[in-house]
């Protein structure tokens, strides 16, 4: 297979924390939203690609500066990991895990967790294992051994101990929550089906308390407590749930929103205590992650979500899931959407990746391709 990496951004003056997308859906909320604005003035073109020594699944690089040589480097899976100079495309490091140990089934996570001025990077490999790698040179600092395949991890202080953990959900029904300097488990907490949903972080209820929000395929949502794992509420839905959730005020109130898929719905839940705010249900399934960005800078938020089999993209009011816009790809979308301002027009784009290996991007405000 290869890796095709479309850099479209080009610099501008913003903050290093803008330039990154350090963890799956690109921030501990699962948003999908790169505030870096691009500059991009003609057609995309591949600047440079990667001929793999196997499948690269599409779970999703990361971007980060991990070795601080003041150059962004792409983090991918390779029946491993890689670590690519974001600029050229060569490689710089691979962790290929030993033979029987398995392949990296998620998206790559990368913090400074230690505190030693070195990013580290955390991924989870086919073998029910997390590891932890030095961003430096890809060589092992830990791992841990969970019962069964893992979810794409996150990364945060979510104890208020100034020391980072990582927050990760496996098949095997659990969610576990890691020491991030040792890798010993400080607290799990078992659901009761697989557990393929990645984390999603925040203080939903503003109890200045870290909250972690996973589903399950026991068709349930979990909020639990980041500081012992205590469940603070649950929300059962129709089916599985396979979608991770986003998080963000998509209503303007000043409280944080859930949004999250199951069966062929996309339910907004109130943060606070699960209840659901609305819900809009598609044709078909609703497996993927949505993306929230103010698409049409009307200082209301919009969720942008895909039906897998009915090749439909939804752009929906945050406050009351009124369609603003539809797309019909003409192919299945089972992967996620991802938001920015590609062109530093001043308005966001989609970017919809299709079933059938193109990619497609859409005005945000009102889904026209361009």
């Amino acid at each position: 297979m290869i890796i095709l990496v479309l850099f479209i951004f080009q610099a501008i003056p913003i903050t290093y924390a803008d330039t990154t997308w350090t963890m799956y859906g690109g921030n501990l909320e699962n948003t999908h939203f790169q505030a870096m604005r691009g500059a991009m003035s003609t057609a995309p073109y591949v600047k440079w690609s990667y001929v793999t020594g196997g499948a690269v699944e599409s779970f999703g690089a990361t971007v980060a500066d991990v070795d601080n040589d003041d150059t962004m480097e792409v983090i991918a899976e390779d029946c491993g990991v890689c670590c690519f100079n974001g600029i050229t495309g060569v490689m710089k490091w691979k962790k290929g895990f030993p033979v029987g140990d398995g392949s990296v089934w998620t998206s790559p996570a990368i913090a400074n967790i230690d505190g030693d001025n070195t990013m580290e990077v955390v991924v989870g490999g086919s073998n029910n294992k997390i590891y932890c790698l030095n961003g430096t040179t890809g060589l092992v600092k830990w791992s841990f051994l969970t019962g069964s395949n893992v979810s794409s991890p996150a990364i945060a202080d979510v104890d208020n101990d100034d020391t980072l953990e990582i927050i990760v959900g496996s098949r095997d029904s659990t969610i576990y929550c890691l020491n991030g300097i040792t890798g010993l488990m400080k607290w799990s907490y078992t659901t009761r089906g697989q557990v393929q949903s990645s984390p999603a972080i925040a203080d939903v209820d503003g109890d200045n308390t870290l909250e972690i929000v996973v589903g399950s395929r026991d068709s349930t949502l979990y909020c639990l407590n980041g500081v012992n794992g205590m469940i603070e509420w649950s929300y059962i839905t129709k089916d599985d749930v396979y979608s991770s959730p986003a998080i963000a005020d998509i209503d303007g109130n000043d409280t944080l929103e859930i949004v999250i898929g199951s069966d062929n719905t996309f339910y907004c839940l109130n943060g606070v205590n699960g209840t659901v705010k609305w819900s809009y249900s598609t044709k078909n399934k609703a497996w993927f992650s949505p993306a929230i960005a103010d698409m049409d800078k009307d200082d209301t938020m919009e969720v942008v979500v895909g039906s897998c089999y009915d090749s439909t993209l939804y752009c929906l009011n945050g406050t009351n899931s009124i369609v603003k816009w539809s797309y019909n790809t003409g192919d299945y979308i089972c992967r996620n959407v991802s938001v920015a301002d590609l062109d530093m027009d001043g308005t966001l784009e989609v970017l919809v990746p299709n079933g059938t290996n193109s990619l497609t991007c859409l005005n945000g405000k009102d889904g026209i391709v361009l």
